[in-house]
């Protein structure tokens, strides 16, 4: 039994370190893609922040442009009251009427277009801003999601050791060891630890050449009961 106990549990500790070896890796990529998630999200909403402020810039350049063109509509309507006041000319009718309703239609017309571009301005940046914004949402759900389940890789010794212990005990059957002995046919004691088991760590360990190898298997938890 001792041949095939040694291979076994030498086995199972390989195994299960490298389990536990290869759940650590993963873990530390999944940390890895969360902080890049995480960074991707806070540019987004930078992103998002500047389309917000761009276009409250685009706004208030129309808001000059607007004061400009009243400023040219003021100062065209007097300049052509003067002219006609000095030529005895009626403004309330014919074509100096005509003159001046016109200026109006296309003071009016300028500043429509103006107020249009405006509220377009402002309607295209909040949007742009509202995708970053749900861009950098998504972005840090994933990055929550993969750091949440990051913590649950790599410190799961009883997933190693499970993994250790399902290798060994194929192992110890294949080298001809009786694994209905070890669990069927011996007793336990009054720690639940079955006595076969306990003896068999007891066997390896009592040579020399064996110890290297059980403390192998210790190191990784390949049995939950030595």
């Amino acid at each position: 039994m001792g041949s095939a106990a040694t291979l076994a549990l030498a086995v199972g500790g390989l195994t299960g370190v490298g389990s536990l070896a290869a759940s650590q890796t993963r873990a530390a990529q999944q940390r890895m893609e969360a902080d890049a998630l995480r960074a991707q999200a806070d540019v987004s909403r930078q992103q998002a922040e500047m389309q917000r402020r761009q276009g409250e810039v685009e706004a208030q350049n129309y808001d000059r442009q607007k004061s400009q063109l009243r400023r040219e509509f003021t100062a065209t309507q007097g300049k052509n009251r003067s002219l006609l006041a000095a030529g005895n000319v009626d403004m309330a009718s014919g074509s100096a009427l005509d003159v001046s309703l016109g200026n109006i239609d296309r003071f009016a017309a300028d500043v429509g277009e103006n107020a249009y571009q405006k509220a377009l301005a402002l309607w295209s940046a909040e949007q742009q801003a509202r995708t970053l914004d749900a861009q950098a949402d998504t972005y840090s759900a994933r990055s929550s999601y993969l750091r949440r389940t990051a913590g649950n890789l790599g410190t799961s010794l009883l997933t190693a050791g499970l993994s250790g212990l399902t290798s060994g005990l194929g192992v110890y059957s294949m080298a001809g060891g009786n694994i209905a002995g070890l669990f069927g046919g011996a007793g336990k004691s009054a720690a639940g630890i079955p006595t076969d088991v306990r003896g068999l760590a007891a066997d390896i360990a009592g040579t020399p050449k064996k110890k290297g190898l059980a403390a192998l298997a210790g190191s990784g938890r390949a049995f939950a009961w030595l």
